[in-house]
């Protein structure tokens, strides 16, 4: 029993056991992050598609129909979508690709460098923006959107609220390319060490 204890513990104090905690403790906090998005979305779209249901059936509607038929129709073929998969899809494409834009930020030490330092204004300005791009552009590829331009409108709002959490997870989880190599070289380097010969008593 004392055995099995003593390994137990042994296996809790090396790396690969950390960076498994570490991982489960980002997928739950990522994972419920995901469910607010999403809930918020489906609000949003639910609440849009009702207003816009009624606006229609009201002389200014009317009015906004005849004079901007193609926009019109633009946003009908839009709303008209399944709701579940439309707001699945504003959720994961910001999310996934916020968290692949921030790993190569943070291997790259650009994270370390340009990102932690500055304040919540200016990351939005430098980061959130140019992501909420990124996003609207995927989007636009998923054909979750029908230009880049519509994309980027769905995609901001959602990217603005999980950016900052992605580039927290990568942090967590990804090292920067400078400590990977720090890393390998010092694992060399005690391989490469020759064993001291047992001291002759």
């Amino acid at each position: 029993m004392l055995s099995w204890i003593k390994k137990l513990q042994f296996i809790k104090r090396t790396p690969l056991y950390s960076y498994g905690s570490t991982l489960t403790d980002v997928a739950m906090r990522a994972f419920f992050l995901l469910l607010f998005v999403a809930a918020g979305i489906f609000g949003i779209l639910i609440l849009t598609k009702m207003f816009w249901t009624n606006y229609q059936h009201t002389p200014v509607g009317e009015h906004y129909f005849q004079v901007y038929g193609e926009r019109s129709r633009m946003i009908s073929d839009f709303l008209s979508q399944d709701i579940v998969r439309l707001c699945l899809g504003l959720t994961w494409v910001p999310f996934s690709s916020c968290c692949i834009a921030c790993g190569v930020l943070r291997l790259f030490h650009i994270t370390s460098y340009l990102y932690e330092p500055r304040g919540r204004i200016v990351k939005i300005a430098l980061f959130g923006l140019p992501l909420a791009a990124l996003a609207g552009w995927n989007l636009y590829q998923a054909q979750l959107a029908i230009s880049f331009r519509q994309g980027y409108f769905l995609a901001l709002l959602p990217t603005l609220v999980i950016f900052s959490s992605c580039f927290e997870y990568t942090s967590l989880l990804i090292p920067e390319i400078g400590e990977t190599m720090a890393n390998l070289k010092t694992g060399l380097l005690s391989l490469k060490k020759k064993p001291e010969p047992p001291v002759k008593k």
